[in-house]
């Protein structure tokens, strides 16, 4: 056959399309298939095998091809056969190893994306068991004392009730929210405060202040009252004088907060082992402020003390 040098140009141009198309078909037969059904599940002889396989195939079909551009249709080579085999043979390995290359990592961000989805899974789990041993035990504590007030018939059982079902609603309807406003905080732990003051004497001093601008500060939600309920569970003395001291401070980005308490070793005796301590907040604290709190505790014969510091950002 005869052609003239624009019909050439046409079939080398098909010819390089159909290469190149031969290439794209290995691509994604090592990637989609080969790997998947091979590699992955460490068959390394058969995978060898079907990649050599597959670059004989290839080379095989473009030997045929320039034959039949070459001895059918009388086009001249660009190259002789000694490299074309050769030339077939380093690009059909070039694009093999491109191929597994990505998908290797293609694979290896799945994973890691995956390894982060179970991490955030498991850590809402952790926080949510947590959060579940928060509240049933605090409620306890706080219905004892309601019944300790309506047991002795007391007037400010009515005023327990009204703050007790703020708690309540604090609890059901807003503790649930992954952040709260720190004010909202702020005011759980005065009515938490309030009711305990109904069922103690007058005798028990009670601080607590507040400074610096509390707006828009956002914080996880039942994070303070573990440390308050602790220094009321084991800081009153109805022998000798009890006081508990309660400070919160705002800077520019930075919570301090600071509980004092004398400690009653005869209550601590008496209810060893009840609760769940303070564990439990310190394991929220490290999941959900890592590397953005400091917490010490002195804890001395007389005296127990925390000091707690908490990087907020305000929203």
């Amino acid at each position: 056959f005869l052609f003239f040098n624009d019909d050439i140009s046409l079939i080398r141009l098909t010819e390089h399309f159909f290469r190149s198309l031969l290439l794209i078909v290995l691509f994604y037969t090592n990637s989609l298939i080969l790997i998947p059904k091979f590699l992955t599940k460490n068959k390394i002889g058969i995978y060898i095998l079907s990649i050599l396989t597959s670059i004989i195939l290839y080379i095989i079909l473009c030997v045929l091809s320039d034959y039949l551009n070459h001895v059918i249709f009388s086009i001249p080579r660009c190259h002789p056969l000694y490299f074309i085999i050769p030339k077939s043979f380093f690009a059909a390995l070039f694009i093999l190893g491109l191929s597994t290359s990505f998908k290797v990592t293609i694979e290896w961000f799945n994973s890691e994306r995956q390894k982060k989805e179970l991490e955030t899974e498991k850590l809402a789990s952790e926080l949510a068991f947590l959060k579940s041993q928060i509240n049933p035990h605090f409620l306890f504590n706080t219905l004892n004392n309601v019944y300790s007030l309506a047991f002795k018939k007391s007037d400010d059982t009515p005023d327990a009730i009204i703050k007790l079902s703020k708690l309540m609603r604090y609890m059901l309807y807003e503790s649930n929210e992954n952040q709260v406003f720190l004010s909202k905080e702020i005011e759980y732990l005065h009515n938490y405060i309030d009711l305990q003051k109904l069922r103690l004497p007058n005798t028990i001093k009670i601080i607590f202040n507040v400074e610096g601008d509390i707006e828009g500060r956002l914080i996880e939600p039942m994070l303070l009252i573990p440390f308050v309920e602790n220094a009321f569970k084991h800081g009153i003395s109805y022998v000798d004088n009890s006081k508990i001291s309660i400070s919160i401070k705002l800077s520019a980005y930075e919570l301090l907060f600071v509980i004092e308490n004398k400690i009653n070793n005869a209550k601590i005796t008496e209810e060893s082992g009840s609760g769940i301590g303070l564990s439990n907040v310190k394991r929220r604290l490290t999941l959900l402020y890592p590397n953005k709190h400091t917490i010490t505790i002195n804890d001395n014969n007389d005296e127990f003390k925390v000091t707690l510091k908490i990087n907020l950002e305000k929203c």
